[in-house]
């Protein structure tokens, strides 16, 4: 038997206990804090139940609005976020349907206006932050016999530099973005009368955003209920220009070439937000954004002819928008492991249109009221699973009113969604996601249509103290069943990606 100091076995044992409780400590973060550790692929693979799933990328920041002060509030640290998508459609019968093909580094699926939780994030110490991040599109689209250019394939590319200070009473933040669209169309039928064989349209647009955030009571404990008060301002750095040239032809006749400009001026977006958070317990949020702007029209046609004379720049459209958003966040302890979780959400959404012909008279005047909300209910074990149900319902009315004929055209469109799904964490580190989501489509106007989409979803996580990784699969179909008298079916398969390296 081998001699021992007596005295080291205390040290050997505290030390071992010690050890011991800081592994247990480690495996009871990765337990329970990994699944916090979420994107909007996560979400979306579990049914997109919004409502229920604690989620960084929906649980009321602020930053998430698109305020760039938010950056310097979020309750995280340097990282690296970087996703994908692929989604394939197709519709029968052909003759009538679409095929598309998109490739994305953003996950469209899930959001498609602002960047959020994307390329680098750093905050080199509590009071900056700064954030670079960028998406590129890929896409094919083959509309056969819905005219605007049988077929054409779309670039995108969108880049941003974030900026955040916090100054401790208030935070500001500064966003520079830049968005370049690119076309290029190929031959096929524009109208029922005129062909086009060539074409291409381009996009150029940068914008200036600012925001402010101010937080109280300042700097409050980690328990202690607290206000967000924010807005935000945005315009237009130059114009946002959308130029179309192409090759376009009488059906039986000759051939002319058009150039079209849609250049946006006076562009303002501006708006107040709220923020009401107990920790924990309940999460309110509230924004209301307007959007001004003005777009100028010219074409320059060569040779000119009466269906598509020569204009220089006019005024051609007047556009004001709201959109009034609330929603609430709850979570009611059952047990000492489950809590019920609720959520909801009510939106209002108003825009008019005037469009202006050359004497800048209003020719068209355009009107949509829409009112959209949800609610989910679930139940969450933290760190083991979170099963949901979600509803979602949409409706609004459109008019739209020739001024020269006094004819006025209205049509209502309803939409009814139902989601199940939920997640199961089967270790410390993966989860299991799903879910299916029905949804019906209820348009009226001269010819009524009824749309029925289902789709089923699953994805799989990982998530550490390091990286997280979220996957989402999609395969779904959607059935026109009233439209021209003949059913149309159209198919759609989705591919998501989205992880996430802390630095």
């Amino acid at each position: 038997m081998p001699l021992t100091d007596s005295r080291e076995a205390p040290l050997e044992n505290e030390l071992k206990k010690r050890i011991r409780a800081l592994l247990g400590l480690f495996l009871w973060a990765a337990w329970g804090l990994g699944p916090l550790w979420g994107s909007e692929t996560r979400v979306d693979s579990a049914g997109g139940i919004t409502g229920v799933i604690d989620d960084e990328t929906n649980n009321g920041d602020l930053f998430l609005d698109g305020n760039p002060a938010g950056l310097v509030l979020l309750k995280t640290h340097d990282r690296f976020d970087l996703a994908g998508q692929y989604t394939d459609s197709y519709s029968l019968p052909s003759g009538l349907g679409t095929n598309q093909q998109v490739i994305t580094t953003f996950p469209r699926l899930s959001n498609d206006s602002v960047i959020r939780y994307e390329g680098l994030m750093l905050f080199p110490d509590p009071h900056w932050a700064v954030q670079l991040g960028g998406d590129l599109l890929a896409g094919y689209n083959n509309v056969a016999g819905n005219y605007y250019a049988d077929t054409y394939n779309n670039q995108q590319y969108w880049d941003l530099l974030r900026v955040a200070y916090n100054a401790g009473p208030f935070a500001a933040g500064l966003e520079i973005s830049n968005n370049e669209l690119d076309n290029q169309y190929e031959g096929g039928l524009f109208s029922p009368t005129v062909g086009q064989s060539v074409g291409s349209n381009t996009e150029d647009r940068t914008r200036l955003r600012v925001g402010l955030i101010t937080t109280f009571p300042e700097n409050p404990g980690p328990d202690e209920p607290r206000w967000q008060l924010g807005g935000v301002f945005e315009t237009q750095l130059g114009s946002d220009v959308v130029n179309f040239q192409g090759d376009r032809y009488d059906l039986g006749g000759a051939s002319f070439a058009l150039q079209q400009q849609n250049a946006m001026t006076q562009y303002v977006f501006f708006g107040p937000e709220v923020h009401y958070e107990v920790p924990g317990t309940l999460i309110l949020r509230f924004y209301s954004f307007v959007t001004n702007d003005y777009t100028s029209f010219s074409q320059q046609v060569t040779p000119p002819g009466p269906g598509y004379p020569n204009l220089s720049p006019f005024v051609s459209s007047q556009y004001q928008s709201m959109n009034n958003f609330g929603s609430f966040r709850l979570t009611v302890p059952l047990t000492d492991t489950e809590n019920l979780k609720m959520g909801g959400s009510l939106t209002e959404y108003l825009y008019n249109v005037d469009l202006l012909g050359t004497g800048h008279n209003v020719t068209t005047d355009e009107n949509r009221e829409q009112i959209s909300g949800g609610f989910g209910i679930g139940l969450e074990n933290p760190g083991h699973s979170t099963w949901g149900f979600q509803f979602t319902t949409q409706n609004y009315l459109y008019d739209h009113q020739a001024v020269s004929t006094d004819v006025l055209t209205a049509s209502d469109y309803n939409l009814y969604q139902v989601a199940l799904g939920g997640e199961k964490w089967v270790s410390p580190h993966v989860a299991l996601r799903g879910g299916l989501i029905v949804e019906e489509d209820v348009y009226s106007q001269s010819a009524d249509q009824t749309i029925l989409a289902t789709s089923a979803v699953a994805g799989l996580g990982y998530g550490d103290k390091g990286l997280k990784l979220d996957t989402k699969f999609l395969i779904g179909q959607e059935a026109n069943l009233n439209y021209l008298v003949d059913n149309t079916y159209t198919l759609l398969l989705g591919v998501e990606i989205q992880g996430t390296l802390f630095l």
